[in-house]
């Protein structure tokens, strides 16, 4: 019996030391501080984990024992070997067998990173709020993608409350423009999407899409950054409009015209067609861009290309190649007979009149036409052969249409070597003054002289006017030409009188294309300065039909010329068609009766009629 009870207390106190070692394993190996006190504060044991960090503030300990109150799970920022750390703290009275109080029990966890944690998704919270960009996740749901948050940016950018739209798979903002890139895989990437607003209103999204995977590598989310690129994407636009598009009359331009003119032609050789190229230019345009200026005529070129664009089928190009010039393309041509009646249709149509600011104003057009394959096998072959037509076209009299011939090609190379010919005359100093006098019958005294201008070849000696003033009238090389007749018959003019001949006036033709231009009064004073000319012994000659291409600009630009004291003639007189209402108003000291009345005199009656109305109809006026 006693034995038995010796084993038994021996069984009792061995499995009181295991259970005691368990609770103290346990107390020693969770996370949470674990220590007790005595009723002085003093440590009379801890776990594990209290003893790495000990040190709580006694002040607490006398607090929870003087008033039995437990203070459970709050926070305190302690030193933890030189570190900040935030521990969560619980303390109650330690009680004896009888229920008095012999200390403190206490435990604490160190939840600093928790904290950190916590902060982290607060900022992060907050980061996605405060972002610009409208920002969506997404869940994965039987391979649907459900909206599970939107940031407060979506309904900035797409007009719909968050709250609106949880649950809707994000491709409803495409509206009815579903066939769009959307997300067809679990890898990142861009994309750029047209997607309406709630009001209807297209905005252009740039959307970044990443993934998100489980621990098993399945994804479950997608976070997408809506960001709205509409602003850009126009800017882009207006880029591709600019590089492609004449700004002004909104037709393609030449960049464009040579891509669809490609196509055009790759389209025919497949098909076996024709393909029409038509080279226009305008006739008469200059005169109205340098009369009435630069303003009016954009506005006359607009005019143009409306009426060129209304002519034009749904399948034709029609393009502004630059300046005044314009191409169309017309594809699958069947017969030329077509593309006659075209041309006679858009030329009718673009002779109409142009009413701009009360003024009606005329011009014409010169078209040539190539056909492929016929006159080329490729683009830029067809456009130099209708180029080549419509240069033939102007020759032929202009406000016509030619289609290219070979024969053009010798022509327009001759036109082309007299131009370069001509620049270097310019340079070189090749022209020279011929003078004819002109003589009172009367007093038989040479009372002016005309200066004629002639070009000395080096390849092909003197050569007439009518052979090269045209070309530089066309190139534009008629400006610096006149300038230098003018200033060159000035000067010989003060050498003459100089040298002590008798005085008389030089009269120097000015073209219609200088004429035009607003400073050529400037012109005249500076070359009068320079010189040393006085203005009553320079006689400027103009045209009829050059001072009425617009009457009433000319009435003052020859008011201005007049003033300067020098003399104005018009040249020609009779051929052109000039209003008496005008000739009355305008500045002009001499009629030069043109040469087909006068050459029959002595054998042509009616040459005499007319020649001798035009003298007294002249002297009536007051003019020689």
């Amino acid at each position: 019996m006693l034995a038995n009870d010796v084993t038994n207390r021996i069984n009792a106190e061995a499995e009181a030391r295991r259970s005691n070692e368990m609770l103290e394993a346990v107390i020693d190996n969770i996370p949470q501080r674990v220590f007790w006190k005595d009723r002085e504060s003093r440590y009379l044991d801890c776990n594990n984990a209290f003893a790495r960090d000990a040190g709580l503030v006694r002040a607490d300990d006398v607090e929870v024992m003087t008033t039995t109150v437990p203070k459970m799970h709050y926070e305190r920022d302690i030193v933890m070997c030189d570190t900040l750390r935030t521990v969560v703290t619980s303390k109650m009275p330690l009680m004896d067998g009888e229920g008095q109080i012999i200390g403190v029990l206490g435990s604490y966890q160190d939840v600093t990173d928790n904290k950190c944690a916590e902060l982290a998704l607060r900022l992060q919270s907050r980061a996605l709020d405060a972002s610009v960009n409208a920002i969506l996740i997404t869940g994965v749901v039987n391979g649907a993608n459900g909206i599970e948050y939107a940031n407060p940016a979506f309904k900035c950018i797409t007009g719909y409350e968050p709250s609106e739209v949880i649950g809707l798979d994000c491709g409803f903002l495409h509206g009815d423009d579903s066939e769009q890139e959307g997300l067809t895989s679990n890898l990142e990437t861009s994309v750029v999407v047209r997607n309406y607003r709630k009001d209807g209103v297209l905005f252009w999204n740039q959307l970044f899409v990443a993934p998100v995977p489980n621990a098993q590598g399945l994804t479950t989310h997608h976070i997408g950054v809506v960001n709205d690129v509409t602003d850009l994407m126009n800017y882009q636009e207006q880029l591709e409009y600019q590089a492609n598009y004449d700004g002004l009359t909104r037709l393609p331009n030449r960049n464009l015209l040579c891509d669809r003119l490609q196509y055009a032609i790759e389209t025919a050789r497949r098909r076996d067609t024709k393909t029409a190229v038509v080279f226009m230019d305008l006739d008469g345009f200059k005169n109205v861009n340098d009369s009435l200026g630069h303003s009016v005529g954009d506005r006359l070129l607009a005019v143009i290309a409306e009426r060129l664009a209304r002519s034009a089928r749904t399948s034709d190009i029609g393009a502004r190649h630059g300046g005044d010039e314009f191409v169309i393309v017309l594809p699958d041509l069947t017969d030329e007979a077509g593309l006659i009646a075209w041309m006679e249709r858009t030329r009718a149509a673009i002779s109409e009149p142009v009413m701009i600011d009360d003024t009606k104003l005329y011009v014409g057009c010169s078209m040539g036409a190539s056909l492929f394959p016929q006159d080329g096998d490729d683009a830029e072959t067809v456009m130099k052969k209708a180029d080549l037509a419509m240069y033939r076209a102007k020759d032929m009299g202009r406000n016509n249409y030619q289609f290219y011939q070979p024969e053009m090609n010798a022509t327009v190379g001759a036109r082309m070597n007299l131009e370069r010919r001509l620049r270097r005359a310019l340079r070189d100093g090749e022209f020279l003054l011929h003078y004819q006098p002109q003589v009172d019958m009367v007093a038989r005294q040479i009372v002016g002289i005309e200066a004629l201008v002639r070009w000395l070849d080096p390849e092909q000696g003197l050569v007439s006017p009518a052979s090269f003033i045209s070309v530089s009238e066309e190139s534009g090389l008629i400006r610096p030409l006149s300038e230098w007749v003018l200033r060159e018959a000035c000067r010989q003019n003060k050498a003459w009188q100089a040298a002590g001949l008798p005085a008389a006036r030089v009269s120097v033709n000015l073209s219609a294309r200088h004429f035009q231009q607003r400073d050529i009064a400037a012109l005249v004073t500076s070359v009068l300065d320079e010189t040393g000319l006085e203005p009553r012994f320079l006689e400027l000659e103009l045209t009829e039909s050059a001072i009425m291409r617009n009457a009433e600009e000319a009435v003052s630009m020859l008011e201005e010329l007049s003033s300067l004291g020098i003399g104005i003639a018009i040249d020609d007189f009779g051929t052109g068609y000039s209003s008496l209402s005008y000739l009355k108003r305008f500045p002009v000291h001499r009629l030069k009766i043109d040469r087909s009345f006068v050459a029959d005199i002595g054998s042509c009656g009616d040459d005499e009629t007319i020649t001798s109305a035009i003298i007294a109809l002249a002297h009536s006026l007051e003019i020689r």
